[in-house]
């Protein structure tokens, strides 16, 4: 057994390793070279500040991380320009909640080190996943030289309309759209850390389940894309999108083959989308300006991978089976043979490899009438809704048959405003609700 002292020991130099460390890193070449590179990098670095700011939503908690930004900036390379600076203060804003989440972990007990935990965890996690799977992505161009993005675009086609290029025509003539669109495609991270930090505030017994399902889509559909390889029509078209695409008569016609293309087989499904429409999923129950933020993420993310030309409309339909299957495989609360979860997975599963099926062995069936592609985008849309409802419903009994886990109203790490408790006492509806 350590003692009282060791323990306290113990702490103050793991405090020490923290803060040298992120002082080391700050001042690194590699943090600027990927700050300066990488949107994603920045973005998804400066999110983490919504998990500290929601599991410890006080004032002196916020001066104490403005504070730590600065110094941070201090120590390293000071900015020569505007946008320079706004890259450099967010990555720094990031990088000091990361580390402030984590000394607070090393201090705190009981029921706040277990919140802190989950804040580290996702913070650490969900930033450094993508230095994983880009390796695997860049595998994968080699592996599957040749993509099927004319199978995909002949589905498109076969709607009569070409919804990549007209958004890109828009995105072109409305700047504003475009920028925001972009920076909402750019910074996916936003909303997935805001649901979770909700999660963890007000529902930690579903938090695993919230972070695994965000976590681990990252890593399951990287098989996924390596069954139907695609780009969007932005690799396949080149300089010729928005403007010079194929006429619907063209397109009709045309010789339907795998093309050798340059760039990451990762455009079937599109998880920038489902990323997006599982945050939505999971932030039912929670607080409206929540369910906005997510919510307008999700519109402009439509809009983001159509218009930037990273899809085709058919990647953002298959994505909702595909997350069907992913919300149910991470339905902890249920049990593995419970009908509705059995008929999510069943659903999602047919869903999502139905439709590659279809498309890349029955393209034509499309092109019979423009009804047909119509009613199977309509038939897939309504039944993941109406299944994943009935899913809802099923793991809101199950936490109701539980019971609400308690949360101190005295911790420091999960006590909200006197009018957040006020809310949620004259409206316990959300709190049964959980957040799917």
């Amino acid at each position: 057994m350590i003692s009282a002292r060791g323990r306290y020991a113990v702490r103050v130099v793991l405090t020490l390793l923290v803060l040298v460390s992120t002082l080391l890193f700050a001042r690194s070449v590699f943090f600027h070279k990927a700050a300066g590179s990488s949107p994603f990098f920045w973005l998804s670095l400066g999110s983490t500040a919504i998990l500290l700011l929601r599991v410890r939503p006080f004032l002196s908690e916020a001066g104490l991380l403005l504070l730590g930004t600065g110094v941070l900036l201090s120590v390293g390379q000071w900015p020569a320009t505007l946008a320079w600076w706004l890259i450099l203060t967010f990555s720094c804003l990031g990088l000091g909640s990361l580390a402030t989440i984590a000394i607070r972990t090393i201090w705190a007990a009981g029921t706040e080190r277990k919140i802190l935990y989950g804040a580290l965890a996702a913070g650490v996690l969900l930033f450094g996943l993508g230095w994983v799977t880009m390796p695997i992505l860049l595998l994968g161009t080699f592996l599957r030289p040749k993509a099927l993005d004319l199978f995909l675009y002949s589905f498109d086609c076969s709607l009569r309309i070409q919804p990549s290029f007209f958004m890109g025509v828009l995105f072109w003539k409305w700047h504003w759209l475009e920028r925001i669109s972009v920076l909402c495609y750019l910074g996916i991270s936003i909303p997935v850390m805001t649901v979770y930090a909700a999660t963890l505030a007000r529902r930690r017994d579903r938090a695993l389940a919230v972070l695994s399902a965000f976590l681990f889509s990252c890593v399951l559909v990287l098989p996924v894309y390596d069954l139907f390889p695609a780009l969007g029509p932005r690799y396949l078209f080149g300089s010729n999108f928005p403007f010079h695409p194929l006429s619907i008569a063209q397109a009709k016609h045309l010789f339907l083959e795998p093309v050798a293309l340059g760039g990451f087989r990762n455009a079937m499904p599109s998880m920038h989308l489902g990323w997006v429409l599982l945050a939505w999923w999971y932030s039912r129950g929670f607080s409206w300006w929540t369910r906005g933020v997510t919510l307008a993420f999700v519109m402009f993310t439509v809009a983001a991978t159509l218009g930037m030309g990273e899809h085709y409309l058919i990647d953002l339909i298959v994505a909702f089976p595909f997350c069907l299957l992913l919300f149910a495989v991470f339905s902890f609360s249920l049990p593995k043979k419970h009908k509705e979860k059995v008929r999510a997975l069943w659903l999602g599963a047919l869903g999502t490899f139905g439709w590659f099926g279809l498309l890349r062995y029955a393209p034509r069936l499309f092109w019979v009438s423009p009804v047909i592609p119509w009613l199977f985008v309509a038939a897939t849309l309504v039944a993941v809704t109406v299944q994943k409802d009935r899913l809802i419903r099923a793991m809101d009994m199950a936490s109701s048959a539980a019971g609400p886990l308690p949360i101190p109203a005295d911790s420091a790490g999960t006590r909200t405003s006197r009018r957040a408790d006020c809310r949620e006492a004259a409206d316990p509806a959300p709190q049964r609700a959980g957040l799917l």
